[in-house]
């Protein structure tokens, strides 16, 4: 099970939700979901938003992907 399944287990929010919440197409949102690669920072960051949790909660993103990064709200 990836972070994110276990969030949305645990939030009992749909993969369909999530997409309509983030803003993001149902493929990126599944593919985030299988843990597939591809799946760009800016559109983890809308989906940790959309949930209400800590990108860590979310995403297997790096630590040295997000050395140096500024987020605004």
């Amino acid at each position: 099970m990836t972070l994110l399944a276990g969030v949305l287990d645990a939030l009992h929010v749909s993969q369909g939700e999530l997409a309509r919440r983030a803003g993001l197409t149902r493929q990126t949102v599944s593919d985030a979901y299988h843990g597939r690669e591809g799946v760009s920072l800016p559109s983890w960051i809308k989906i940790a938003k959309a949930l209400h949790v800590p990108l860590s909660r979310v995403s297997p993103v790096s630590a040295a992907e997000l050395d140096g990064l500024v987020v605004r709200s």
